[in-house]
Formats: structure tokens, C-alpha cells, sequence
């Protein structure tokens, strides 16, 4: 008669059954992971994609023509200035948006933006999707584009 070591066939089965149990919340994990990124929106997916072609470019303001006014970037040279609002509007609603800071520095903000078409304004948000600026289009042009701050 043959004998057999018990204690090595249960340490087998029970390393298998562990082995099939970590395997299983792998993939729970792993399916977790796929339902929680696809669920979440990146912000611009809510947003109107509807705008006109003119309002994709960099936008600096021109205010030694008027208040309000802004030329796309590589309009012209601009003479030198303590602070320059720009807007750059991307396609696909993400932007950015020039920031004063406390300490007079000039920083440059991702967000994303919507134009809204029967109240013709842009509504530009910050990263979070708080709103951050409501811009009224007075009018715009492929060289000009004339805006009215609004207050949210």
C-alpha cells in the first residue's frame, strides 16, 4: 500500500482555490476600472458643440482700438503692455484663458468653453467646470472678435 502525504494535497488545494479567488478579483477590479473611466465625462461632452468657424483661434485683446476688442495672435505685432487678455478657443470646447494673479504674474489656464447661440455668448469654464467667465459676442469676423464681459 502506497501511502499518500495529506498535508501536501491540502496545501495544493488550498493554494489553487487561492490562486482561482485572486483571479476573480482581478477581474472584478479590472471591470471596475473599465465601468468607472467610461463612465467619466472629461466636461467638454456636455457642452454645446454648435459654434461659429470664427471663434477657433488665439484671441489677444487690442484695447488701443477698443474695449472689448480682440485680434487673433498673429494679427499683428502688439505694442508692449503690462497685461493682455487672450483666449485660445480649441475645437472639441477645451480652451485657455489668460489669468492675472495676485502677484502680477500672467498665467496661462486650461478649461473648456461653449458658445451659446440664442443668447450669443461664450461661456468659458476652468478645469473643475465652475463657470469662470460669460462673454457677450457683440460681433466677430475671421480678424475680429468684440466681447462684452457678463456677469454669471
Amino acid at each position: 500500500m502506497k501511502s499518500v502525504d495529506l498535508t501536501a494535497v491540502h496545501i495544493t488545494t488550498f493554494e489553487s482555490h487561492k490562486t482561482r479567488k485572486m483571479g476573480k478579483q482581478i477581474v472584478i477590479i479590472i471591470l471596475g476600472l473599465f465601468a468607472f473611466t467610461t463612465s467619466c465625462k472629461t466636461g467638454a461632452s456636455d457642452l454645446n458643440p454648435n459654434y461659429p468657424d470664427e471663434i477657433i483661434n488665439s484671441w489677444l485683446e487690442s484695447y488701443e482700438e477698443a474695449d472689448g476688442t480682440y485680434r487673433p495672435s498673429d494679427y499683428k505685432s502688439f505694442p508692449e503692455s503690462r497685461y493682455r487678455q487672450v483666449y485660445k478657443f480649441m475645437e472639441k470646447n477645451t480652451c485657455e484663458y489668460s489669468v492675472l494673479s495676485p502677484e502680477d504674474a500672467h498665467d496661462i489656464e486650461n478649461g473648456f468653453w461653449e458658445y451659446i447661440e440664442d443668447e450669443n455668448v461664450i461661456n468659458v469654464y476652468n478645469q473643475n467646470m465652475k463657470l469662470h467667465e460669460k462673454l457677450k459676442v457683440i460681433s466677430i469676423s475671421a480678424n475680429l472678435l468684440q466681447l462684452d464681459s457678463v456677469n454669471p
